[in-house]
């Protein structure tokens, strides 16, 4: 009996507070779009390219629907000597601007800082950033890194060494891109099948920063760069860039970091809005997202030769698709990328 009226109890109890819940129509923001800039000069040669942006809907990842790009706006870099550069809008890409002045040149030392100024008459100014130099990248590594999940594929974990400068602190980023052949069943022309394998490039889309806060001086080895999928037999090839980035790019990138790896769950660092460097010089409340960098580079390349599989894994027959391997990958060509061995 006890037990019944406590059912009870609870059932009363839970109508109660279930009948005293009220449907609230709370009014939807329509947030102003906010400028995005994308930008970074370096001591290589020109050009520099800055892509602007307003904030909505993007389609495929990074691909700016016309409508989001800002076009017809007056943008320039300047260096704490005076020197300056005009960017010209790229017409194949709405939103992109690029140097056209190839004495230009990033040189480390030097600051600079971006302008823009929309076709809506609004100034915006980046924060000066010091192109600080950068080590060299001394070794990359490759060890060939098996996926359980065969639905993806298995490869190569690239990883760089670099020693770092004791004299001061010090922040990175590591940026790579690379090409993994690919097979398809290729298609009849006269007597044989034409077609079949082909090269197709891969990037890595990770944020892949480092501060040498608890290494200041000493080596960094094996630092975790890229992974270069193996699809087929054959060679890959890959090229990893080090850049030297600012304090405040390092907290920027971490932000980014920190946004991309949220799960859901109630462990997840909480959201921070990724406010870069960039400012309405009329109104410093007044934000842009995003970040215009400055930075030094080191790049090596390595040619990871693919002949430590001795047997050629029956998984790998599913990532074969039918016909032109031209037409079955984006970007592919069946002539190996030029000026690699």
């Amino acid at each position: 009996m006890r037990l019944k009226y406590k059912i009870i109890s609870f059932l009363v109890g839970f109508s109660i507070i279930t009948a005293c819940i009220e449907e609230v129509n709370l009014p939807i923001r329509n947030e102003e779009p906010q400028l995005v800039v994308e930008g970074l000069i370096t001591n290589e040669k020109p050009p520099y390219s800055v892509r602007l942006t307003y904030t909505g809907t993007f389609l495929a990842g990074r691909i700016a629907p016309a409508s989001l790009a800002v076009s017809g706006a007056l943008v320039t870099i300047t260096d704490n000597t005076g020197a300056t550069a005009t960017l010209k809008p790229v017409l194949q890409q709405p939103g992109v601007y690029r140097t056209t002045d190839t004495t230009f040149i990033g040189q480390v030392g030097r600051s600079y800082r971006l302008k823009i100024v929309t076709p809506a008459g609004k100034t915006y100014q980046s924060k000066p950033e010091i192109l600080a130099p950068v080590p060299p990248i001394e070794k990359l590594t490759a060890a060939f890194k098996e996926i359980p999940d065969y639905s993806q594929p298995s490869g190569y974990q690239v990883m760089a060494d670099t020693k770092d400068p004791g004299e001061s602190e010090n922040y990175y980023r590591w940026t790579a891109y690379g090409y993994s052949r690919r097979e398809a069943t290729g298609k009849p022309r006269g007597g044989s099948i034409c077609c079949t394998n082909c090269w197709i490039p891969v990037y890595n889309n990770s944020i892949n920063i480092f501060t040498d806060a608890q290494i200041n001086g000493n080596w960094i080895k094996g630092q975790k760069v890229f992974f270069a999928p193996y699809y087929a037999r054959g060679k890959l090839f890959v090229e990893v860039s080090q850049y030297s980035i600012s304090r405040d790019a390092y907290q920027f990138w971490k932000r980014f970091q920190e946004q991309q790896s949220r799960v859901g769950s109630i462990f997840d660092p909480l959201p921070a809005p990724l406010e870069g460097n960039i400012v309405n010089a009329e109104n410093p409340a007044e934000l842009a997202l995003g970040y215009f960098g400055a930075s030094a580079v080191s790049r090596q390349r390595l040619t990871i030769s693919g002949d430590t599989l001795v047997l050629f894994p029956d998984y790998y027959k599913e990532f074969i698709k039918p016909g032109d391997c031209r037409l079955a990958y984006p970007d592919a060509s069946i002539y190996q990328p030029e000026n690699w061995q």
